[in-house]
Order: C-alpha cells, then sequence, then structure tokens
C-alpha cells in the first residue's frame, strides 16, 4: 500500500507538475524523507547503520562526512539515510532544471523525465538498497549536464561535482572516463543502419565464450592493479561462472531499455535548434553506450550496476524525443485492426510500462535476504502505521 500511494502521487506530480515546479520539488521532499526514515530495508542499509552507529569509516569519503555530520547533531542513521536521499534529489531536480532551460518545453521534459526516474530500475530505488551510487550518479548526472551545456572556462564547475562523485563512489571514475573520452564524437546523431548494425555485432558477441574470457581477463588484470577497485576485480571472478541463461536473464530485465532505444533510433527526431540538437544527441549516445556496455559485461551481472550511470540520459533523451516526434507519428495498419494512430500505441506503452516497471521494484526478489525487500518492508510499515 505505501508503495501503490507512491505510483499514484507520482502519476498526479507529473501531470500537475507541468503547472507548478514547487509542487515537484515538494514531492521530492516528501520522497526523501520516506526514503531516508524508511530504516534497515536492505542488507547495505543495515551494514551503513553499523558502520554508522559504531563511527567505522571504510566507505569513501563522502559517506565519512556525512556520517560525522550527523554525529555532531547527535543524530541516528536515519537522518544520515535522509541527507542521502536528499541530496540525491536536489542534484537529480538540478539535471532536470538545467535540462529544461535548453529545451523550452514548458516543463514537459521535466515531469516526464522525472516521473521515469522514479520508477526506472536503478535510479529511485537503489536509494533504499545503494545510497552511496545514487548520490554517486546524481552527481554525475549533474556533471556531465553542465560540461554539456556550458561553454568555455564555466565548464570547470563540471569538474567540482565530477569530483564530488568520485569522493561519493570511486566507481564514478570510471563513467567520468567514458563520457570524457567519447563526448566530442556524442554530439552527432549517426545513421540508423550503424546503431543497429553496431549493437547488434556487440551483443552477438559478447555471448561468445572467447569474448567473455577475454573481457573477464582484462577486468581483472586492470581491476586488480588499483586498490581502490580490488572488490570489484572480486566480483568479476565470483561471476566468471554465469552462462548463457543468466544472460540472457541480465539482458531481458534491461529490455525496457532496449526500447526506449530502438524508439529513437527507429523514429529518429530533427531538431532545428543547434544547441538543443546536439545535447540531444550527446544525451541519446551516451545511453546507447551504457547499453553496450550493458551487452558486453551481460555474464558478470555484478558489474551491470556501472550501465547505471548512463540510464539517466536515456530517460532525458527519450523525453525530448517525445516531446518532438510523437505528434509526428503516423496512423499505421495493423492486421485485425484496421489503422491505428501509432502516437497512442506510444501512448499507451508509456502510461503501461510505468506501472508495470514500478510493480517490478517493488516486487524485486533479493537472493540475499531470500525475500522481496520492499514487499516485507511495506507490510512492516502497514503493521507500524495500522497495526495490520
Amino acid at each position: 500500500m505505501p508503495y501503490l500511494f507512491i505510483l499514484v502521487i507520482t502519476l498526479a506530480v507529473t501531470v500537475l507538475g507541468r503547472r507548478s515546479r514547487l509542487l515537484i520539488y515538494f514531492y521530492s521532499l516528501l520522497l526523501s524523507i520516506f526514503t531516508g526514515f524508511s530504516g534497515e530495508v536492505s542488507p547495505d542499509r543495515h551494514r551503513y547503520a553499523l558502520a554508522h552507529s559504531n563511527q567505522i569509516y571504510v566507505y569513501e569519503p563522502m559517506f565519512n562526512i556525512l556520517s560525522k555530520f550527523c554525529h555532531v547533531l547527535s543524530l541516528d542513521e536515519r537522518f544520515l539515510f535522509w541527507l542521502f536521499s536528499l541530496l540525491t534529489f536536489t542534484f537529480i531536480l538540478l539535471s532536470l532544471e538545467t535540462v529544461e532551460s535548453v529545451c523550452k518545453t514548458k516543463r514537459f521534459v521535466y515531469v516526464l523525465t522525472f516521473a521515469l526516474y522514479i520508477v526506472t530500475p536503478g535510479l529511485y530505488f537503489s536509494q533504499f538498497i545503494t545510497i552511496r551510487q545514487s548520490l554517486a550518479i546524481s552527481f554525475s548526472v549533474y556533471a556531465s549536464i553542465l560540461f554539456l551545456t556550458l561553454k568555455g572556462k564555466k565548464r570547470g564547475l563540471s569538474f567540482i561535482f565530477f569530483a564530488l562523485a568520485f569522493i561519493t563512489h570511486y566507481s564514478s571514475i570510471l563513467y567520468f572516463l567514458v563520457f570524457i573520452s567519447i563526448v566530442n564524437i556524442s554530439k552527432k546523431f549517426f545513421s540508423k543502419r550503424f546503431y543497429l548494425l553496431v549493437f547488434s555485432l556487440i551483443t552477438l558477441l559478447g555471448f561468445t565464450p572467447i569474448f567473455k574470457n577475454i573481457t573477464e581477463q582484462i577486468l581483472l588484470i586492470v581491476l586488480s592493479n588499483i586498490d581502490i577497485y580490488e572488490r570489484y576485480a572480486y566480483y568479476v571472478s565470483l561471476s566468471s561462472q554465469f552462462g548463457f541463461k543468466e544472460a540472457l536473464s541480465v539482458l531481458a530485465k534491461g529490455g525496457y531499455y532496449l526500447i526506449l532505444l530502438l524508439f529513437q533510433i527507429i523514429f529518429p527526431i530533427r531538431i532545428e535548434d543547434e544547441s538543443v540538437r546536439k545535447f540531444y544527441n550527446s544525451s541519446f549516445n551516451m545511453f546507447y553506450f551504457g547499453q553496450i556496455f550493458r551487452s558486453i559485461f551481460a555474464f558478470n551481472p555484478s558489474l551491470i550496476r556501472f550501465t547505471n550511470y548512463f540510464v539517466f540520459f536515456g530517460l532525458i533523451s527519450f523525453s525530448i524525443w517525445f516531446f518532438e516526434r510523437v505528434k509526428s507519428l503516423k496512423s499505421i495498419k495493423v492486421h485485425g485492426f484496421g489503422e491505428l494512430e501509432f502516437r497512442y500505441l506510444v501512448y499507451y506503452f508509456l502510461i503501461i510500462s510505468i506501472v508495470i516497471l514500478y510493480i517490478y521494484n517493488v516486487s524485486i526478489y533479493v537472493g540475499e535476504t531470500d525475500t522481496r525487500i520492499f514487499v516485507e518492508h511495506g507490510k512492516k510499515i502497514m503493521e507500524l502505521l495500522f497495526g495490520l
């Protein structure tokens, strides 16, 4: 019930938020409170709570800073979780503000991206589990958007937030290196055939044993020689036993991202404004590269979390695409149904997928606890509130 309530309110805010930005701010504040004060939802949170209460600082500097700040004010781990969530939402909203200022779509892109952020796996719901990486993703997204939209010396501001991302979660440096490497070529939108061919070839290649072995060996060599990434090398070695079935499962779980990708490749948009066009192209290409990495790491599920850094750009690019393209989509003939307005099919897909993704998030199964953690936690909340 608590999570169902969140879904209903999210949909309402998506509709009403186009008229009132303050409504989205207020709702985000409420969500951060709910997320922060939900307690030890996951095993990760239990470990964070122990580290905070015992003042054991084994994580990145940002965790230590926020934990010590809470200790100075005699605040328990719930306030620590809330700080992480509040900061995460703050930089997600700042990112959306910047996107909207570039696109000038009367907050349509803003509210649609916000709604997708709430329901998409690896984003909002990760705040209940991987709080450090969730904050690092928001820093990285904001830094990237500043880099893409600012010019000259002002771009230097983005590196401050890249640095904040790094001291929040060390995996963000890998994202930064990818971003800097491809940012110059990302401003161009390539042909439909090129995108589909490259993605198909890499995905098929990723399922070959020799590619799997080569990828594992490269990752082990690179990660083992960098102290802060040694534990990732351990994860790679653990997942070496994953086979074809497990890899297919990983790709299937990312099927929604693939649909968003294909919509934009098969039905490309034309954007007259050069700055908007370059920003859209960069956002789409960052998302595209993220999906390529997802295919490469399909045999290493423990590293799939790295691809979450790229997902938010897919939500941005899809929202821009939706605003620009859906109105011009023509009718199509469907056997047995006659002509159908394709844009209505996209509308239905969007609405249905939001609900399905949300249900998927809430019912997600965690092997470490052998439970569906959000379902169990929702029951505890209901017992606390109503004695049920």
